[in-house]
């Protein structure tokens, strides 16, 4: 009878500590929910985001954490991902290297010591008195950066065009000279969109409306209710405008 309750005793011990198991790939928290945001770390997370993509997802927002520790990190990113109302937060490593320590002081001249009774001179009633010294900075050790976690926030989007975006990088604003758009990086098969608009293609409108970032994308998306959706595209660097029809 002992022993039955020990073992009892035993297997409600592990079902309560398999909650705080991360996986090979993912991590889930204490108190562990259906709706909870899945969180996953990547070794390259381009490549999953391209896999995300072609799953159906879209990616909301792309942030940095300092990792001082992983508890505190996962801790952070759950909490951006329930604000931004994410199922799926993806991660990765990006470690930071070493940084030198300065040490910032004043360097005083000889005249402005006081001692003894000469203190009420300079003291805060009379600032004139008090000579300007000289203020200098100097190494003092080098210390170790923590790792940084590159996150991105995924929405599962249902894209009735068949075009699932990416934000523009800044290397992609520099080079076409542009402030806002997305990056078609994936165009479904036997969607409205395949063969008129093509992945790497920048997509700054759609029917008129400016799209600024992803959400953007997604906004516009949704209230889509003509048989023909306009874009205004760069392919190449060439401005197009293109127009794909709804009708299936």
């Amino acid at each position: 009878m002992k022993m039955m309750k020990l073992l009892g005793f035993c297997g409600v011990l592990m079902l309560v500590c398999s909650g705080n198991i991360v996986r090979a790939e993912g991590y889930s928290g204490k108190n562990v929910q259906r709706l909870n945001p899945e969180i996953f770390k990547v070794d390259d997370l381009e490549e999953k985001k391209l896999e995300m993509l072609q799953d159906g997802y879209v990616p909301i927002s792309t942030e940095k954490f300092v990792n001082y520790s992983y508890n505190r990190s996962m801790r952070d990113i759950r909490e951006k991902a329930l604000l931004h109302g994410s199922p799926i937060a993806v991660f990765s490593s990006e470690y930071q290297g070493n940084k030198v320590i300065y040490e910032t002081r004043m360097r005083e001249p000889e005249a402005a010591r006081i001692s003894g009774n000469d203190r009420n001179k300079n003291d805060v009633n009379n600032l004139n008195n008090i000579p300007v010294g000289a203020i200098e900075s100097r190494p003092v050790r080098y210390a170790a950066l923590h790792d940084q976690f590159r996150v991105i926030y995924f929405y599962k989007f249902n894209s009735i065009t068949g075009i699932y975006p990416a934000d523009l990088s800044e290397r992609d604003k520099i080079y076409n000279s542009i402030q806002s758009g997305v990056i078609a990086k994936v165009v479904k098969r036997d969607s409205p969109a395949e063969n008129v608009i093509m992945p790497q293609d920048i997509i700054l409108k759609m029917n008129d409306e400016n799209i600024k970032d992803v959400s953007a994308f997604v906004e516009s998306s949704n209230y889509l209710k003509a048989n023909t959706v306009k874009f205004e595209i760069l392919r190449k660097g060439q401005k197009l405008s293109l127009e794909i029809s709804m009708k299936q």
